[in-house]
């Protein structure tokens, strides 16, 4: 289903961000930190990588109560649109120069641009969806060859070129190297933050996103890691200074028997082609998708490319532009990175609609059609305003919706487009579902202070809507019925892999929460 409906699983953002993590960082973050004496390299990769994972769990634990949408403020749409173009054209600058230097050497610059960018602006047309399944099946295709390399490469290391620390030359004493630490260490977090808030933009909330960036992050640091130590080992400091492309060069010389392998150079450039197409791709998508949101039209794809080239052919014709853009690119993105936390919290909830004129609901109802509804109480408080989905907490889905999968599919649906509605709101059953709608707080509470469950064993939109994806697992809703007029969980709808539902009593759910690790071992009732 090649389908435009902006749904990424989470394995699908797990493999598109670690394309776009490993094809700037291998190459850029080694040659970065390979320049600082023994010990100040160390130090960089730790600090940037301490710094990211600060970043990334700080925006985690913002985005699991709040949600996003950008277009509500101009200044930010146009930041972020501005902020997108610049490293697009930065990446494509660097990626042109890259294949005619290292692959096809002697073509005209200009017929790689338009082929590169072609490419990228074909894929980015369709949406996030399609090159994000492209991005599930490359993911082998790089991986499995670069890991390869790096094993290959082991045999050329000179173990004399490691050195933890070593003495710092005078002309640049150890405050001179502590202040060039901190700037790679920033660098390090601007390579991987500019990436990070791409994916996030339009999935700001997601659960699977969450888990997709750590994932990645953790796996490109590794490999990331494990490159510069082959690097080093081969090269040394100094070499690593002078060469262009370390990366490249190591890999391109990598020579592994077998007649399928004989062109290392071009399988191993294929690597890098890949990994910096889907950077480019999810870096203009971003642009892209608020352009097409902001005219109503799906003409944002043309206007982002064509700012994109003119931008680039500046670079090529003029070498001063290349700082400029480089210095303004920094400039936007450091700020950004740093003051989203901020901006999240001050732009959600935020509307062009007057705050007076709008509503907050706390629950929201699923009719058996699969149609959303408000109680009798919530529509009479509030006649003639416009809902704001940014607080609800729960969603009440009436049970024969559960009983039939096109319903499922067409809740799954809806749901997707309600871009204001928190993805950790939780998702229960009921046999009349307005019977609890003005119960949301108890039922927020009944969840959060479960005695024996983690909250987070309760299904979610956003789980609910990777399993509508995936379809690949177990979800366990709790199913809600009124004992002396107070909401209690007496049952659970058990849907395994989307498509079998059946409806369990407690303890065979409890034994399911238990195995999937959300049972609390120091709760009541616990063995």
């Amino acid at each position: 289903m090649f389908s435009n409906n902006e749904r990424i699983s989470q394995r699908q953002g797990y493999r598109l961000l670690f394309l776009a993590y490993f094809g700037s960082a291998t190459m850029w973050v080694p040659k970065a930190v390979g320049t600082l004496p023994g010990g100040f390299d160390l130090l960089a990769l730790g600090l940037g990588y301490g710094a990211t994972g600060l970043y990334l769990w700080g925006l985690s634990q913002i985005q699991k109560r709040i949600s996003l949408d950008h277009t509500h403020s101009f200044p930010l749409f146009m930041w972020i649109i501005l902020q997108s173009v610049l490293v697009s054209s930065l990446t494509l600058f660097s990626f042109s120069n890259l294949m005619v230097e290292h692959l096809i050497a002697g073509e005209p610059i200009i017929v790689v641009i338009l082929l590169i960018l072609g490419i990228a602006a074909y894929g980015v047309s369709g949406g996030a969806e399609p090159f994000a399944r492209a991005a599930e099946v490359l993911f082998w295709v790089v991986i499995i060859p670069f890991v390869l390399a790096l094993i290959y490469s082991i045999k050329g290391i000179n173990v004399d070129n490691f050195s933890l620390f070593q003495p710092v030359s005078e002309a640049n004493h150890t405050t001179g190297y502590l202040k060039e630490t901190i700037q790679r260490a920033f660098f390090i977090f601007l390579t991987y933050g500019s990436t990070i808030w791409m994916l996030w933009v339009p999935f700001s909330g997601k659960d699977s996103m969450r888990k997709a960036s750590r994932n990645a992050l953790l796996l490109s640091m590794v490999l990331v890691v494990l490159a510069y130590g082959v690097l080093l080992g081969s090269f040394g400091r100094k070499a690593m200074n002078e060469i262009g492309d370390p990366i490249i060069e190591i890999m391109s010389s990598v020579q592994i028997t077998g007649g399928f392998f004989k062109r290392t150079d071009a399988l191993l450039m294929a690597i890098w082609f890949f990994a910096l197409l889907m950077r480019l791709m999810l870096q203009s998508h971003v642009a892209v998708m608020l352009v097409n949101e902001k005219l109503g039209k799906p003409k944002g794809t043309g206007i982002v490319s064509l700012s994109i080239l003119l931008l680039v052919y500046w670079m090529y014709a003029d070498e001063r532009m290349e700082s400029v853009v480089r210095e303004a690119g920094r400039i936007l993105t450091g700020p950004f990175l740093l003051l989203v936390p901020l901006v999240l919290l001050l732009c959600t909830g935020c509307g062009a609609v007057e705050l007076e004129k709008r509503f907050f609901p706390m629950s929201l109802g699923v009719n058996e059609e699969g149609d959303f509804f408000f109680s009798e109480e919530q529509k009479r408080e509030n006649l003639g305003k416009t809902p704001d989905y940014n607080h609800t907490k729960i969603l009440l889905v009436q049970q024969d919706v559960f009983a039939d999968t096109e319903k499922l599919d067409y809740l799954a649906e809806q749901l997707a487009k309600l871009k204001d509605m928190p993805w950790n709101t939780y998702i229960l059953v009921a046999e009349e579902p307005k019977e609890y709608l003005d119960e949301a707080e108890g039922i927020e509470l009944l969840l959060e202070n479960h005695p024996e469950i983690n909250p987070e064993g309760f299904p979610t939109i956003g789980g609910f809507l990777a399993e509508a994806d995936n379809q690949d697992k177990t979800l366990l809703f709790p199913y809600l019925e009124s004992e002396d007029d107070i909401p209690v969980i007496t049952h659970y709808i058990k849907m395994e892999k989307w498509k079998e539902r059946t409806l369990i009593p407690v303890r065979e759910a409890n034994g399911l929460f238990r195995k999937q690790g959300y049972w609390k071992e120091n709760g009541i009732g616990s063995e």
